[in-house]
């Protein structure tokens, strides 16, 4: 899943499992609707990327910014802004990102 690219504060370097799991569970609680058309991908100096499948659902996320952050820190993920990158093919990332994880047996 493209959780698996979210940054730590201040870093370049996959984030520790349990912040990406954290995420990764609390992000529909967080944006609702909007989870299905926007995604997390990066997060790095309290600033989460998040990239959205149109400007309309780009827009609901800006829009709802201030309170995510408040919400999101609550839950223990140290966020201090969040922008919003437009990218229809969202999935296509994640197909990357899916035939980057290594599994057992393949070389």
């Amino acid at each position: 899943e493209i959780i698996a690219n979210v940054l730590p504060q201040g870093g370049d370097i996959p984030v520790d499992d349990h912040l990406g799991d954290k995420l990764a569970r609390c992000w529909h609680a967080h944006v609702g609707n909007a989870a299905a058309h926007c995604r997390p991908l990066l997060f790095t100096s309290g600033r989460l990327v998040v990239f959205a499948k149109s400007a309309a659902w780009g827009n609901d996320i800006r829009h709802r910014h201030a309170a995510l952050c408040k919400s999101l820190v609550a839950d223990g993920i140290p966020v201090n802004a969040i922008a919003v990158k437009v990218m229809p093919d969202i999935e296509s990332i994640e197909n990357i990102d899916n035939q980057r994880q290594p599994t057992a047996g393949r070389r």
